[in-house]
């Protein structure tokens, strides 16, 4: 099953509940388990989840289980052995309800990991609720993912990220990309048309934190090289940055080497994510429990006066 895009239109992502008692999603949580398929009022379990509910679940007859299509799409059903061989079944207890998207959308960048560490962050991210997670070839990456490793390390992302976005009992899977460039993340996340286009208005170049101002982000560009005039949504994990707030909407995690020279200079603000210096699955994972805090309001956002001259 693949991920849904996460489209930025507000007007998209109002949803229309079928069954309005349920709407905000709080069933999922009474269910033993969650399970994504590809109609949820007909639910035809994967022989994984087959294997996952019967053989370490152990779930019983008459149990909850939430089935679910990964786009906001999910109905209450209760397990069933009523086939051959007591396989068990899904039986759908109402009709299905359409959550809306999460909003805003929320993204993560980080640089590809060694070892396991990347699809650690993929799982907590996805646990989280971040909706589009972007692994990302920087200039200081030591794990790069060329062609063909891309493909195989993607697909083991994608199954990580159903699986841990199950287990949470999201109604909406990620999006999960790979990148090549941290000048490529604003495109790639739609803040920029395919073709370049227009860079549109000039935003604030971000303050610049302990390290010093920012700068202003200048008037609208023609969609060049100045990343910080066009995606003022889009900021880089630093030290030096100022305390995360909520005018960002996307978080970019650099390797442990840091950011290159001329990753700095296409001006993106920085966000500082702790005074610490942290490990970068641990800066990644930061980002996610920030960003969904923000949202969710379990979290007040710092709101900076502007800087005295």
């Amino acid at each position: 099953m693949s991920s849904p895009s996460c489209d930025l239109r507000s007007a998209d992502r109002q949803a229309v509940s079928v069954n309005a008692p349920m709407r905000d999603g709080r069933f999922a949580e009474s269910a033993v388990a969650q399970v994504f398929v590809e109609d949820p009022a007909s639910p035809v379990l994967s022989p994984a989840d087959q294997h996952h509910l019967e053989r370490v679940l152990r779930v019983k007859p008459g149990e909850v289980v939430i089935s679910a299509d990964g786009a906001g799409r999910r109905c209450e059903c209760r397990t069933d052995y009523r086939t051959a061989g007591s396989r068990v079944v899904l039986v759908p207890l109402g009709e299905v309800i359409e959550e809306p998207r999460p909003d805003p959308c929320l993204s993560v960048a980080f640089a590809a990991l060694k070892g396991d560490r990347t699809e650690l962050v993929v799982q907590k991210l996805s646990e989280l609720g971040v909706d589009r997670i972007v692994v990302l070839n920087t200039d200081r990456s030591v794990v790069r993912w060329d062609t063909n490793r891309r493909a195989r390390a993607m697909e083991r992302v994608l199954r990580i990220a159903q699986e841990a976005s199950a287990q949470s009992r999201r109604a909406w899977l990620p999006e999960l990309l790979s990148v090549d460039g941290v000048e490529n993340i604003p495109r790639a996340l739609g803040f920029l048309p395919s073709d370049g286009g227009d860079g549109g208005e000039g935003g604030d170049g971000g303050d610049g934190g302990e390290g010093g101002d920012g700068g202003d982000g200048g008037e609208g560009g023609d969609g060049g090289d100045g990343v910080g005039t066009y995606s003022p949504q889009v900021a880089l994990g630093d030290i030096h940055g100022a305390p995360p707030s909520t005018e960002y909407n996307t978080v970019v995690v650099g390797p442990e080497g840091g950011w290159s020279p001329k990753e700095l200079e296409l001006g993106l603000p920085m966000v500082r994510l702790s005074p610490q210096i942290l490990r970068a699955e641990t800066a990644a994972i930061t980002a996610g429990v920030v960003l969904t805090s923000f949202r969710a309001g379990t979290l007040a956002a710092v709101h900076r006066s502007p800087r005295s001259t």
